[in-house]
């Protein structure tokens, strides 16, 4: 359910950037861009809740399937970011997701678990 919901806000997001483009002339001409605009970031702005929520159950299922490897990881976060002072980067992020993936096992059954 919540990936034919992401799917659909990517849809409407998709539909109103092609329709934008596909009309950027008449858009000029009629002085539209603040519609467009609003219609554009309103529709980027559920795409990106939908994918916050699905961020969100996936870090509450990932976190409850092995409670040693995540308080493991915890602190080695929490170590990272408190006591070395370090910024929690999206390339920081994007590495810790992957290595917790791993360590979970999870990565090698990604066709069956999706």
């Amino acid at each position: 359910a919540g990936a034919g919901r992401r799917g659909e806000a990517a849809a409407q997001h998709s539909q109103a950037l092609a329709e934008l483009l596909a009309s950027a002339k008449a858009v000029k001409l009629n002085g539209w861009e603040a519609q467009f605009g609003a219609r554009l970031a309103s529709a980027k702005g559920h795409e990106m809740g939908e994918w916050a929520r699905a961020g969100r159950a996936l870090a509450a299922v990932n976190t409850a399937t092995n409670p040693s490897v995540d308080l493991i990881s915890l602190a080695i976060l929490a170590a990272y970011t408190l006591l070395l002072r370090n910024a929690l980067e999206p390339s920081v992020l994007a590495g810790y997701w992957v290595v917790l993936a791993l360590l979970h096992g999870k990565i090698f059954e990604f066709p069956e678990t999706v």
